[in-house]
């Protein structure tokens, strides 16, 4: 039997979770899990009250973090029962999530190739690399790596995830790279 859709009445979900998350999230096992890293990052940046912390990039392929501080004091403790900074982006670089170090529009943000802004369904793709001492496996060199390339590509289609507000704090960032 398939599970339907749904609600949720806490007021940092989104409204509709996809059936895909549903199963992914309430899968059999003993106890309640928590909900993985990625899925909470997605409804973290589809939340419009978070836009001035984290957001979306124009393209909806990568994402950018505004206010470390603020990511840290606020963000952290509501949804990861920690308040580290450091916390947060091991977890990002845990899940696979890399980090561009080039020069360019998307300096600082971070992607990975299964999570897209519009894309909840892609989410259960995303797996937690294993660990082989301080380095993650994903490029063998830590969370950075250079050749990410967004600006040729066309956007990800728009859908309920869409941040409104793309784009309204590039200014800000670049005076402060």
């Amino acid at each position: 039997q398939r599970p339907s859709i749904q609600q949720s009445s806490s007021p940092h979900t989104t409204s509709k979770k996809s059936s895909l998350e549903y199963r992914y999230q309430n899968r059999p096992g003993r106890g309640r899990e928590r909900r993985k890293f990625p899925f909470v990052l997605y409804e973290i940046l589809s939340d419009p009250r978070n836009f001035h912390i984290i957001y979306w990039m124009p393209h909806g392929r990568s994402w950018r973090i505004h206010d470390r501080e603020k990511l840290a004091k606020v963000l952290c403790p509501r949804y990861f029962n920690h308040c580290k900074f450091e916390s947060f982006t091991r977890s990002a670089t845990g899940w696979g999530f890399k980090r561009v170090a080039e020069d360019g529009p998307d300096y600082n943000c971070y992607y990975h190739r299964n999570f897209f802004r519009g894309r909840p369904e892609l989410i259960p793709l995303i797996l937690r690399l294993e660990s082989s001492g301080n380095k993650s496996k994903s490029n063998g060199d830590g969370d950075e790596t250079e050749g990410a390339d967004f600006n040729g590509e066309d956007e990800v289609e728009q859908g309920d995830f869409d941040n409104p507000h793309r784009g309204q704090f590039s200014s800000t960032i670049k005076s402060e790279a």
